[in-house]
């Protein structure tokens, strides 16, 4: 019986150890067999066909795929490697790499730490666009296996692996996005970096069409050790040109890969401040040229302008804007100050051509600016941002100081409000462009409180050498609502009431002649000197429907003389239809007085007496010339049949006039 058990547990035994010699001896045969015999290059149809499959595009190597063992460092090599296009691309390849190098420290990789002693990339290129239909071909997610790209991006700077040394030979990346007119290439032929060597630097440079603009930049980083450490701050240079925009940027950042911790000096500068949007998706309004300097800092999505200064056109600007990448709609928010505010330089603020000067302005055939506002900004993002000018250069206003809040929330822009500062008075507006709505609607309110008109008249006393031609305040509202996407859409359009008045205060005599055409008495203050007139109120009180401002009353009551007006003023072509008539309540021995037609346009008014009046009279001074010549200065002689208007009344009626007058119209004496 024991005999037949023997020779079957020694057969197990032999078994047993065999298999355990097989555990013990063929790893390190295979590995041996891999590492000295095996032909790497048979593995790249199947590693082509991995690749392809984990990427949805079609994956291929084509030449020498070989390592070389060796301790502690093995080098690996591969050739040939090409990634299709998506369907639809602008060319058959995505990546098209011609040859890798790479040294591995194996040391390192059994500590868990990747490190490249050695990485060398030649001719790599690199094809980043977007189709015509938006299809963006670095997005592999279209296949679910592909978020296997992700693995490779680092979290965080520590896990940015080790490279020592760095070669890049005659490679670029190309960006192309048809849509936006965008075809960006990065030059990368003489990137170089070194961790032993904490002075040498990595560095790019690139150019091609940013949205239409020439567009170029260079990019200068620490070392490639200086990129992974924890330690250090990278330090960070960079100079960018879009068109007329240039961006220099210095300083460093702590996390390259995060973007945390930045603290970095930026300079920046343009022709106008809207032109940065295709570069940073802020939808500022149209500025003239600028010029900026301050520190950029970004937290946790939140990036921020801090404590700038500079300059736009002829004002000083200083303050802080912070932009908020978090929300779905990035928000925009800030205070800025201009301690000496040209308000010239604020024509972007109501649709105007922040280029245009004043040689420009004043030989224009339109004065209401008519440039269309882009709807798509709006709708880019939100904004919450004040801007105040402490002092105010305006050559034909009294305006003192500046102050605006702009609001916008999910396409509609709100200004709440709009201040300027006049003496004791100030003129207020508030506006809303509802962009939601199609077309869109703009409305707006004004109120003008206690604004002095002396300012209004400073041109003509210093033309006659005279000072206080004119004294009282100014008061009035204007409630007005219309279509379009530019200020002169949206009066053309408007409907509404727009009034003003002064009661009290007095008016230059010589303009109260001149405008009645006084020969004898407009003469005579010009040699003597001007004296000013009581005046007891103006009133100027319009309807407007459809862009037509019709007056309901229109007059000028003072003791020498009482003008009233009839006609229109249209703000579809600005063209201006008034006829003024003069009713003198003195007497004057040699008087014009016929009514006064202002046509024209409102950028270039024009005056002259009604033709028909002036040749009744001139008719009859002829006709009487041949009677008894004396007698002929009779056809100019007016003996003052005007008659005071009712003040009150006229007031009175045009606050009831205005929806909200009894709220916000502020018509105050002169005296009060």
């Amino acid at each position: 019986m024991s005999s037949s058990v023997e020779p079957s547990r020694l057969t197990w035994k032999r078994a047993l150890l065999a298999l355990a010699a097989a555990c013990v001896l063929i790893p390190p045969l295979v590995v041996l067999y891999f590492l000295y015999v095996f032909d790497w290059n048979r593995a790249r149809e199947p590693l082509s066909t991995a690749a392809s499959a984990r990427s949805g595009r079609q994956v291929v190597i084509q030449g020498d795929l070989r390592p070389d063992w060796g301790w502690p460092i093995t080098r690996f090599r591969a050739a040939g490697i090409a990634i299709d296009n998506i369907e639809g691309g602008s060319a058959p390849r995505m990546l098209e790499l011609d040859r890798i190098e790479l040294a591995l420290d194996l040391r390192s990789l059994l500590k868990g730490v990747v490190e490249l002693t050695e990485l060398t990339l030649i001719k790599p290129h690199l094809l980043l666009e977007k189709t015509a239909e938006g299809k963006e071909n670095w997005n592999f997610l279209d296949n679910p296996p592909g978020g296997f790209a992700l693995w490779f991006l680092p979290d965080n700077r520590g896990e940015f692996p080790i490279i020592g040394r760095l070669s890049i030979t005659d490679g670029w990346i190309r960006y192309k996005d048809p849509a936006k007119d965008t075809d960006v290439t990065l030059q990368a032929a003489t990137v170089e970096g070194q961790a032993d060597d904490a002075a040498q630097q990595v560095q790019f440079a690139g150019e091609g069409l940013f949205e239409g603009e020439a567009f170029s930049f260079e990019l200068s980083g620490g070392s490639i050790e200086a990129l992974r450490s924890s330690t250090m701050r990278y330090p960070l240079t960079a100079s960018i040109v879009a068109g007329d925009t240039v961006v220099n940027l210095e300083g460093t950042v702590t996390d390259p890969v995060l973007m945390t911790g930045l603290d970095v000096a930026v300079e920046i500068k343009g022709d106008n401040a809207a032109d940065l949007f295709p570069l940073t998706g802020i939808a500022f309004l149209p500025t003239p040229p600028y010029a900026l300097s301050g520190q950029l800092d970004f937290v946790d999505g939140l990036w921020t302008f801090d404590e700038f200064t500079g300059r736009m056109g002829n004002s000083d600007l200083a303050g802080t804007l912070s932009w908020d990448v978090r929300p779905e709609r990035p928000l925009l928010t800030g205070k800025v100050t201009s301690r000496k505010l040209d308000i010239a330089d604020l024509g972007g603020f109501i649709g105007a051509e922040p280029a245009a000067d004043d040689d420009t302005a004043s030989t224009a055939t339109r004065l209401i600016p008519d440039v269309p506002l882009d709807i798509s900004r709006l709708a880019a993002m939100d904004a919450q941002v004040e801007f105040r000018g402490v002092s105010v250069i305006a050559k034909k206003l009294p305006i003192d100081d500046f102050y605006a809040k702009l609001v916008l929330d999910d396409r509609v822009l709100k200004i709440l409000p709009v201040r300027f500062g006049s003496g004791h008075g100030e003129i207020v507006t508030w506006m809303t462009i509802d962009a939601r709505r199609e077309p869109v609607t703009i409305s707006s309110k004004m109120e003008v409180r206690r604004v002095p008109i002396a300012g209004l008249f400073a041109s003509a006393s210093a033309a006659i050498g005279e000072a206080n031609l004119a004294d009282g305040q100014i008061g009035g509202t204007a409630d007005l609502a219309g279509t379009g996407k530019s200020l002169h859409d949206m009066l053309a359009s408007a409907n509404g009431n727009l009034g003003f008045g002064m009661e009290g205060g007095q008016l230059s005599q010589l303009m109260v002649e001149m405008i009645g055409l006084d020969i004898a008495e407009s003469v005579g203050f010009l040699i003597a000197g001007d004296k000013p007139v009581a005046v007891r109120c103006v009133i100027a009180d319009f309807a407007v429907t459809d862009g037509l401002m019709t007056p309901r009353a229109f007059v000028i009551d003072t003791d020498d003389t009482i003008v009233t007006g009839t006609g229109s003023v249209n703000l579809k072509n600005e063209a201006i239809e008034l006829e003024l008539k003069p009713q003198p309540k003195d007497f004057s021995p040699l008087t014009l007085r016929m009514p006064l037609d202002v046509g024209g346009t409102i950028a270039d008014p024009n005056f002259s007496v009604k033709p028909a009046g002036l040749l009744v009279r001139g008719a009859a001074a002829v006709a009487l010339l041949f009677v008894f010549p004396p007698a002929a200065i009779a056809a100019f002689i007016d003996t003052g049949p005007g008659e005071d208007s009712q003040c009150a009344a006229l007031l009175a009626t045009m606050a009831r006039n205005s929806d909200d007058a009894q709220n916000n119209a502020r018509l105050v004496p002169a005296n009060d």
